[in-house]
């Protein structure tokens, strides 16, 4: 008679090999799994950025010039307070958010009554969806001790108000920084101070005609999603009623390489960087986007030259000649 063998079990070794394979192959699969996500993530932040810069021509159609970075509107019976409102608000009827544009009181400030359900209304549209977790946000009216909550109320696509080399613009500057119009020498202040020489800015009412160096060398909206440190809620332009070139929240200037600048949280030593000169830039590896004029988005990598490159995008009439192509 024939004794059938009974099969053996995997020995103690043999299990540890087979481990180790499965192992080595998660490891080699998981950067790819990675990779790719971010890179649909990408793909998707490009698509919301230039649906921004679209409906900012949408509102160049329809009212002749881009937004503005700061709504100037004077509040009824006042001589020198505004809304405030950010340029996000002004171009919400063009990307089909006309209900949350509705709860929006115009002829108010941002931090009335009136608009806090809009505030306090999250609108992924304005977000990177690489930047998934909230952030902290400065909720409190201005003038006050602001308070900090971590929420997903913040805009991560902010407008570019020009290229700053230094604020006020020295009297023997040369060109190109010479022509990066400031504002005046009493608002530089602690926030900065404002670029006028851009696209959009607080009172601007710039048109395709002025944009001499052309809409596909000039920025209009870039990407602000990285660990840049508290900023305020989509809603807000610029945080005070009376001070049109104060702290702009949904704006910056130009002044710094990518990921950079940035802004100290409360109770942490402060960075040495103004509010709003905070750099442009993102958590996509390598660089961050930026929305042209001509609503074409760009990726600029992150050590892109500022000064032959990233200044001379941000302001509409330099006159400089500058190419992002390879960059």
């Amino acid at each position: 008679m024939r004794t059938q063998r009974r099969p053996q079990a995997f020995t103690l070794v043999e299990l540890l090999v087979v481990i180790a394979i499965i192992g080595v192959l998660v490891a080699l699969l998981l950067p790819a799994v990675q990779a790719a996500r971010e890179a649909a993530r990408r793909s998707d932040c490009m698509n919301r950025l230039r649906q921004l810069a679209i409906a900012s021509q949408n509102h160049h159609d329809s009212k002749n010039v881009f937004p503005s970075a700061s709504t100037t509107k004077l509040l009824a019976g006042t001589t020198n307070q505004v809304t405030s409102l950010s340029y996000l608000v002004q171009i919400l009827p063009y990307i089909e958010q006309q209900n949350i544009g509705k709860t929006v009181n115009f002829n108010q400030h941002w931090s009335d009554t009136t608009n806090y359900d809009a505030s306090r209304t999250p609108l992924p549209s304005f977000r990177c969806p690489s930047k998934e977790d909230g952030e902290m946000t400065f909720t409190a009216q201005p003038g006050g001790n602001d308070a900090e909550e971590l929420n997903l109320l913040r805009a991560h696509f902010m407008a570019v108000m020009g290229a700053k080399k230094n604020c006020p613009i020295a009297a023997n500057e040369t060109y190109p920084a010479s022509t990066y119009e400031m504002s005046a020498s009493s608002t530089c202040g602690d926030a900065g101070g404002t670029a006028l020489n851009g696209v959009m800015f607080p009172g601007s009412e710039v048109s395709f005609k002025d944009i001499t160096d052309g809409s596909t060398n000039t920025f209009l909206i870039g990407e602000v999603a990285w660990d840049v440190g508290p900023q305020r809620v989509w809603l807000v332009g610029s945080a005070s009623k009376t001070g049109v070139y104060s702290y702009n929240y949904t704006a910056k200037n130009v002044m710094w390489p990518l990921n950079t600048a940035y802004r100290a949280a409360s109770g942490m030593p402060a960075s040495g960087y103004y509010n709003n000169d905070l750099s442009f830039g993102s958590l996509h590896p390598g660089g961050a986007h930026f929305a042209m004029a001509d609503a074409s988005v760009q990726f600029v990598r992150e050590d892109v030259d500022l000064v032959g490159v990233l200044r001379p995008l941000a302001s509409r009439a330099s006159g400089e000649v500058v190419s992002i192509a390879g960059n």
